[in-house]
């Protein structure tokens, strides 16, 4: 049976054409959100790591040596993060003042919507459908590493294009040493997220399969990028953190015997993160168990040749089982998600294509065609929420990133956004001269403050704090730590309010600054 779709033999043609018209109305409903949201406002919320990024293009686009990119300067060569998406990021002039945070936005809008066409692309040439063609762009638009985590400045749908990009160029047939430009542009992904670098033996045992020496020399161009850039770094800075590395081992001595509900926790989150978002999470931890077990069935089945987009899936999912923050599997995992989908389907419609005339092959393809739909519906149902769209102005250009858009009250969020500048742009008035503060959000009050700002990595460690004064910012998510002033292990008696910022007296309180006393 051809590929060209696998529901024509037993599906009217009337029936598919409006399976059709209705997923690529989605698709353009979405497309319309994406920008009406993200544009023209800026991408900028609470995240370390978007936050981090954004200093670091600031500091491209000025020039390393200039005495006003410092910090960025810093977290370029003595952060954690690789420079790939910093650099992509400047390339359109994205800095930390306002034009250069809405040019930022451009870029993140410029790399989804690359990463949609080459989706489409990859998925047309697998497929031949344009039916399962939308199906796999409505199915990955709506997983959370788009909605809501591309509403920031996160390196997730830069990288996803560049995978694609790889899997594209290596297994081209016109293409004259497709393998060379493959694992050059693989060495490029890998500066834009390092776990990159696990897809590099990958390659090499696709690669094998034709050439050993062309395997080699794939790989040895595929990691020169990241060992020179590492040559390049200096030592690590103070703050930057951990590696990813050390976080496991930390993660792993303070599970304090509880081994079980680590690795309950560390599989669910995984098991979740393949599905599409909107769905209640036991849909997608129903859903995400049924598309693993269907893939990892068909990666046994294709395990003494296995195909590059398998051998991809493979090994992001490898580092994932240990990766020490599960809360953002959702994010990490989207980049191979389509690449899943497309060897799913390319399962289905090849040998066993047959099996899909049948009816409970047609219910198959029919429910699963309703549920991504039913996604992508939610998933335009949780942007269209009155509180986003109906907000009030001076609220607008906070209220579209991914911390709001994960909120169960957006308003709230974006209200604690917008305190917050207000009140650090006018510390210079509540801080004597030659005063500094610190907070635990430096990155993001360094935006707004014309005071010296220095992060506390530990909250509030008072023993080695070196400022008197400590601004505090209220986000109302457990995950990020903060609850009112939040947290205060010193006596009341050891410090004081210079101002709290609030919407009115009852409600919560949205910033803070209080002073040590001597």
């Amino acid at each position: 049976m051809s590929r060209r779709d696998v529901l024509t033999p037993t599906v009217p043609t009337r029936v598919l054409l409006a399976f059709q018209a209705l997923a690529l109305l989605l698709l353009l409903a979405w497309l319309l959100a994406f920008l009406a949201i993200g544009y023209p406002w800026t991408m900028v919320g609470s995240s370390f790591d978007a936050l981090s990024y954004l200093w670091m293009a600031d500091a491209l686009s000025q020039g390393v040596s200039s005495p006003e990119a410092t910090f960025g300067s810093n977290l370029l060569f003595q952060g954690r993060l690789p420079p790939g998406y910093p650099i992509y990021l400047s390339a359109f002039g994205a800095g930390v003042d306002a034009e250069g945070m809405w040019r930022a936005n451009l870029a993140q809008i410029a790399a989804v919507l690359a990463m949609a066409a080459l989706l489409c692309s990859y998925a047309w040439k697998h497929t031949n459908s344009g039916l399962w063609v939308l199906l796999v762009a409505l199915y990955t638009l709506a997983h959370p590493m788009i909605t809501p985590w591309s509403f920031e400045l996160f390196s997730e749908p830069l990288y996803a294009s560049l995978v694609l990009a790889v899997c594209l160029i290596a297994t081209s047939e016109r293409l004259p040493r497709a393998w060379l430009w493959a694992g050059l542009l693989l060495g490029v992904a890998c500066l834009v997220r390092s776990m990159g670098l696990v897809l590099i033996p990958a390659l090499m045992w696709w690669l094998a399969h034709r050439s050993w020496p062309r395997a080699l020399l794939a790989g040895i161009v595929a990691a020169t990028p990241a060992v020179v850039w590492s040559q390049l770094k200096g030592p690590p800075g103070e703050g930057t953190g951990a590696s990813y590395l050390a976080q496991l081992r930390m993660q792993l001595a303070d599970a304090d015997g509880q081994w079980l509900e680590l690795a309950l926790t560390q599989a669910t989150s995984l098991i979740r993160s393949v599905a599409p978002g909107g769905l209640p999470e036991m849909l997608r931890l129903v859903l995400g168990a049924a598309l693993l077990l269907w893939f990892f069935r068909i990666a046994w089945r294709e395990r003494r040749s296995p195909a590059l987009d398998t051998l991809f899936v493979l090994a992001t999912l490898a580092i994932l089982a240990i990766w020490p923050f599960p809360g953002y599997l959702d994010r990490l995992c989207g980049p191979v998600v389509p690449l899943m989908l497309v060897v799913l389907i390319r399962s289905a419609s090849s040998e066993k294509a047959a099996d899909l005339t049948r009816r409970p092959g047609i219910w198959w393809a029919g429910g699963s065609t309703l549920v991504i739909m039913l996604s992508m519906l939610m998933t335009l149902a949780s942007l269209a929420r009155p509180s986003i769209i109906n907000a009030e102005q001076e609220l607008q250009p906070y209220g579209r990133n991914a911390s709001v858009l994960n909120a169960e009250d957006p308003t709230f969020v974006a209200q604690v956004h917008l305190a917050s500048a207000l009140a650090a742009r006018g510390l210079s008035d509540q801080i004597p001269a030659g005063q500094c503060i610190s907070t635990t959000f430096g990155y993001w009050v360094r935006l707004f403050a014309p005071v010296p700002v220095k992060d506390t990595v530990t909250p509030f460690s008072w023993s080695d704090n070196p400022c008197r004064y400590i601004f505090l910012v209220n986000l109302a998510s457990p995950r990020d730590g903060f609850s009112g002033i939040y947290p205060m292990p010193l006596p009341p008696d050891q410090y004081s309010l210079v101002f709290v910022s609030r919407e009115t007296p009852d409600k919560p309180m949205l910033a803070a600054m209080i002073e040590r006393s001597h």
